[in-house]
């Protein structure tokens, strides 16, 4: 089971209950084999990357999505993305 779609910042700030995903509605229940796609309005993560970038005064901040299992387990994309 899916339970949430999160994006995370700087490795420890999380941006979750995304109401602008693009996908499935979570909880979403995924059977052996099969596979979903879950996304984010990029101008959404990229405001927040901005307030980050200007708060910590970084040139840019690594993103990456995540999302979290009904087991409580998290499971991360294996790249990162530059804003």
């Amino acid at each position: 089971m899916v339970e949430r779609l999160l994006v995370r910042f700087l490795g420890k700030y999380r941006m979750a209950q995304l109401a602008f995903a693009v996908g499935p509605k979570m909880p979403h229940r995924l059977e052996i084999g099969e596979s979903e796609t879950w996304g984010v309005e990029l101008e959404k993560i990229t405001q927040l990357a901005q307030v980050l970038r200007v708060g910590k005064r970084l040139s840019s901040v690594k993103v990456r999505a995540e999302i979290e299992l009904g087991n409580s387990k998290v499971i991360s994309t294996r790249q990162k993305a530059r804003l």
